[in-house]
């Protein structure tokens, strides 16, 4: 849950006080509870800064420094990494000394060794800026599903990068302004953000599992890590006790770092299989019993029987209806993009209340996409139908303002970046065209739907001083799952069969049989008539930045409209509302106007 940036130039002295300044005023731009702690560390080229609440489990400061062979080499990083102890033996066989097991000093010293190799030797989620001191360069990298984010750009030659973007916006010289790839987003309505996106011009996210080099020579990305589709050698029982066997590895190394001090359930099936599995681990390990937290209402039963069958310290808290809406309402600010699930601002919630208790927190995220549990529909014949970005296209026809709709080529934006992205899916040859279809949804979940899950994890819980971790999302374990035929993923038609399988002897039937996968507090009345006073308050206002966007005819109709969903839309009315909420105080916090 720490916050870093920082600043690079060849071509102009860094090692001034204004460099130092201006550096110091991008940290300040990250957001990050109090108290905080703070790095910095400045060479004439390079400045490195850090920030993360005070009072977590020790660890060492950044930016890490270390001399070695005549040059100076530094670090800030943020993440976890889950095969420290392996890299701790390797560069003590290389001849590398390290004075403790910090991670910290792990990773600083597998840079200095191993270069631009060390992104491939990394197993979990982290973000990292090294200055090559040897080679007088800085690398800027990514893990490879996307836990971690980190944002460049450049000003008048001046290198910058920074974990969120608004501390970008804290150099001198650069303020936020919304890209046109940004604008046709915000009118399609769509809460995720496809790969590739810039809300902000000239900000550039670092793809997932990139490396990034800046020289004197300029600014080189490179991928070491993709996706590879090849035949799947296992049978089905071979198969589901694979896949249980790395999950279960993958939740073992997470509870073998820093402290673990809890687990989320959400009444999923695969939020209930982390918290089994830690618990598990708790109890054959003699630790105390595993905390865990659920919101009150969200799959109750199947929260109560994991928490009973693995005696685990449950909470089941409850969400006041105006608390969430807050939280909804604040959340687009901390996500740096509007968003329109309701799930999001209860995850929110939850952090807040559970922030004050521990800091590094258990989820079940990204087990539906891994292990074939986010299936988008099927028409007759098994036709390929619209992905849930087109769903929401023709309630943003209606709402925005029909110039700046279609000036701007929202739906043909919308169909060109959705099949240069399809394009890019590795195929596999002989593969039945069912298959191949189910594998193209399954790159789509990889590359979009699970990036914008792992973002939302990673800020909402920086914000709330939470680190909030996904052993599901271990890359043995996707680029194993990649591989498996949809067929066994949901034998017998049924989402995530094969983990509901391979836990047969973990979690109690009831839950490994629930048929709907359960959301986090359903739109209720009360929650509508509260976010339909925050939308009526802004059409109030003529000074609301989302007034030249909207058609006020259209949001006052939305207004008055009764039921779950406006015309011609699924998309419940309270989650559009929401989203236009989210919309309005995204561009008042970055003051962008249209």
């Amino acid at each position: 849950m720490s916050g870093i940036c920082g600043s690079c130039d060849f071509f102009r002295d860094g090692g001034t006080l204004a460099r130092r300044e201006e550096a110091h005023q991008m940290g300040e731009g990250l957001t990050c509870p109090q108290p905080v702690e703070r790095g910095l560390w400045q060479s004439r080229h390079c400045v490195l800064v850090h920030r993360r609440p005070a009072g977590l489990a020790p660890q060492a400061r950044q930016p890490m420094v270390r001399g070695w062979e005549g040059a100076e080499y530094a670090l800030v990083w943020d993440g976890a990494l889950t095969n420290g102890p392996e890299l701790r033996r390797e560069l003590a066989e290389a001849g590398f000394p390290l004075d403790s097991h910090d991670d910290t000093e792990t990773l600083l010293a597998a840079c200095i060794l191993w270069g631009v190799e060390t992104p491939r030797r990394l197993r979990g989620s982290f973000a990292y800026a090294f200055w090559d001191g040897g080679s007088g360069r800085l690398l800027c990298c990514r893990d490879r599903l996307g836990g971690r984010s980190l944002f460049w750009t450049w000003v008048d030659g001046t290198f910058l990068f920074a974990s969120q973007q608004r501390a970008l916006f804290c150099f001198p010289g650069l303020a936020p302004r919304l890209s046109q790839d940004g604008l046709r987003q915000l009118l399609s309505l769509a809460p995720v953000p496809p790969p590739g996106i810039e809300m902000f011009e000239g900000i550039h996210l670092l793809p997932p599992a990139s490396l990034l080099i800046f020289s004197p020579d300029g600014v080189s990305v490179h991928p070491y890590w993709a996706l590879e589709s090849r035949p799947h050698p296992d049978d089905y029982p071979t198969t589901a006790a694979r896949v249980r066997q790395l999950a279960d590895e993958a939740v073992r190394r997470e509870l073998a770092g820093p402290p673990v001090l809890g687990s989320f359930l959400s009444g999923s099936l695969s939020s209930s299989f982390v918290t089994a599995a830690a618990a598990l681990a708790y109890t054959e390990d003699g630790r105390p019993p595993l905390d865990t937290w659920s919101l009150q209402q969200n799959g109750e039963s199947s929260v109560r029987q994991v928490a009973d069958a693995f005696h685990t310290r449950h909470r089941a808290l409850e969400c006041p209806l105006p608390s969430l809406v807050n939280c909804m309402e604040e959340e687009g600010e901390i996500l740096e993009f509007p968003a329109m699930a309701l799930s999001d601002a209860g995850l929110f919630f939850l952090c807040l209340q559970v922030s004050g208790t521990c800091h590094t927190v258990l989820t079940g995220t990204g087990g539906g996409c891994i292990l074939g549990g986010s299936l988008w529909p099927e028409g007759e014949g098994g036709t390929f139908l619209p992905l849930p970005r087109s769903t929401a296209l023709p309630l943003g026809r209606q709402i925005f303002d029909p110039g700046l709709w279609h000036s701007s080529g929202v739906e043909e934006h919308g169909r060109d970046h959705l099949s240069r992205l399809l394009d890019r899916c590795p195929t596999l040859d002989g593969e039945s065209p069912r298959e191949t279809q189910r594998r193209r949804e399954s790159w789509l979940a990889f590359n979009w739907l699970l990036p914008a899950l792992l973002a939302r994890n990673e800020r909402l819980g920086r914000a709330s001083g939470l680190d909030l971790r996904s052993p599901l999302c271990d890359h043995l374990l996707v680029e194993y799952a990649w591989n498996i035929p949809w067929s066994m993923k949901t034998a017998n038609g049924r989402p995530l069969q094969l983990l509901r399988d391979g836990t047969e002897d973990l979690l109690p039937q009831a839950v490994r049989d629930q048929a709907v996968l359960p959301r986090i507090l359903a739109a209720e009345s009360l929650y509508g008539q509260l976010v339909r006073a925050r939308l009526a308050r802004l059409l109030d206002d003529t000074n609301a930045p989302i007034r030249p966007l909207a058609e006020e005819r259209a949001l006052r109709r939305l207004l008055m409209e009764d039921g779950g969903a406006p015309v011609g839309s699924s998309i419940p009315k309270a989650h559009v509302m929401a989203y236009l909420v989210q919309l309005n105080r995204w561009m008042e916090a970055f003051h962008l106007s249209v």
